[in-house]
């Protein structure tokens, strides 16, 4: 099986995942940031209501409020381990533009990786559960 998922992961993720925000926001130096410090090595989302967001630590624990869902998940997107700023663009254009790009990317990723590998297995749950575990180590979002 770790033969299998490494011949997959040189195959459809060469030269690794893109990253976000940097490969999904365009613009360049057009593009007006805002930095936002979170100290937690991981972070995840939680629906509040009323179209608030909570992001929160690996443990669950808040961290802040977001008003906009788009803003909120390119927040956690963004955050990778070992960072403590998230550099966050001020458009709210941008903003929904990067994360719906990088959740097509991270869909038609995971098909990818499945594909390859119900292609070599012939196996369903083991290409659900190998696809999922590459895009987790690369980090990538459990996006459907």
């Amino acid at each position: 099986m770790g033969k299998l998922r490494e011949e997959v992961t040189e195959e459809v993720l060469p030269s690794g995942a893109l990253r976000f925000p940097d490969a999904f926001v365009k613009g360049g130096a057009k593009t007006e940031w805002e930095e936002i410090g979170i100290a937690a090595e991981v972070v995840k989302l939680r629906a509040v209501g009323m179209g608030v967001q909570e992001i929160c630590d690996g443990e669950g624990n808040h961290l802040m409020e977001v008003r906009a869902l788009e803003k909120a998940k390119y927040i956690t997107y963004a955050k990778h381990k070992g960072e403590q700023v998230v550099k966050v663009a001020k458009s709210e254009i941008v903003i929904k533009k990067a994360v719906q790009d990088y959740e097509i990317y991270v869909r038609e990723t995971r098909d990818k990786l499945y594909r390859a590998i119900m292609e070599k297995s012939g196996d369903h749950s083991l290409s659900e559960n190998l696809a999922g575990g590459i895009c987790a180590d690369f980090g990538l979002p459990d996006v459907r």
